[in-house]
């Protein structure tokens, strides 16, 4: 696929609204099976931090739609067969690489006019297997397998939407990962991928989605818990070495904030950068504080 935009420019609420609209049409062609999907990656700021005049500016948007699958809920060979049939009934098609002519199992687009193609990505937790494909059984779908996407089946909320359908207004329930679990899934893409839009993300919902107190004592509570404890503390490695001050490393030169300034900014001017660098890693810095405190007095020990 092509290179995503490095800079907050190459988006736009065209493109992103385009999504929202194929995303609605992708939940009327799951059917039944659509509560089992889940929305992740870039759409999500949409839902959990939306724009208010003078409080919260818009997210940058996205490109595409990716979705997780539950493959265990969506065991039966006939229900993959049912599946692909509606996906091409209500106008996906597999995604073909434009430069080797390859024709993707886990990639499918929807073309909404001349002008605008977005692309759906299914994804599937990687579990105890090696990253790579996941076959499903029937016509060949498949999705990506990826670290610990599996908390969207956990941690997540509704969201409606409505858009207009051939002249009708129509409107879904999206189930999208909550503002925590967006966090700890962001962190680790940026340490897996290092694309700027990965950081600005996460920076943006943990800016906006909620005041980092609560924020901070969710994602706590859910440390303890006992439940994808590995991805929690991935996520919070990755905060700590790439965002916040370290090991003689002022947080503000560190990758995570560069990332997001020059998402934003562009390579422009250089104390403009500086300022959002430093306003990035003060926000990690103090949600970080947040849940070290909140995770010393639910255990009552010190957070190593």
């Amino acid at each position: 696929m092509a290179t995503k935009p490095q800079q907050i420019d190459g988006y736009g609420p065209e493109l992103t609204a385009a999504c929202e609209h194929v995303l609605v049409i992708l939940l009327r062609g799951f059917g039944t099976l659509k509560e089992q999907l889940r929305l992740i990656g870039g759409l999500v700021p949409q839902f959990l931090a939306p724009p208010r005049d003078g409080i919260v500016p818009p997210s940058a948007g996205t490109t595409d739609v990716d979705i997780v699958l539950d493959l265990q809920v969506l065991a039966d060979p006939g229900t993959y067969r049912k599946i692909a049939q509606q996906l091409k009934d209500t106008g996906f098609q597999r995604y073909r690489d434009a430069t080797t002519g390859q024709v993707s199992s886990w990639q499918w687009v929807y073309e909404l006019n001349d002008k605008i193609h977005v692309v759906v990505e299914f994804l599937a937790d990687t579990g105890d297997a090696d990253p790579g494909l996941e076959t499903l059984k029937g016509e060949g779908i498949s999705a990506a397998r990826l670290p610990f996407v599996g908390i969207a089946r956990d941690w997540y909320g509704e969201h409606r939407i409505t858009v207009d359908i051939n002249g009708a207004k129509t409107t879904e329930v999206v189930r999208c990962v909550d503002a925590t679990a967006f966090i700890v899934l962001k962190a680790i893409a940026f340490e897996h991928r290092n694309e700027r839009k990965d950081a600005a993300d996460l920076f943006h919902v943990l800016r906006y989605a909620d005041e980092p107190e609560a924020l901070a004592a969710v994602l706590a509570q859910r440390w303890v818990s006992g439940q994808h404890t590995e991805a929690v503390e991935r996520a919070v490695t990755v905060l700590k070495t790439r965002f916040i001050d370290g090991d003689g490393v002022r947080g503000y030169e560190r990758d995570g904030p560069v990332a997001c300034a020059r998402f934003a900014l562009g390579n422009g001017d250089g104390d403009a950068l500086a300022l959002y660098q430093r306003e990035v890693s003060a926000a990690v810095t103090e949600f970080l504080a947040l849940v070290d405190a909140h995770r010393t007095r639910l255990l009552g020990v010190p957070n190593q």
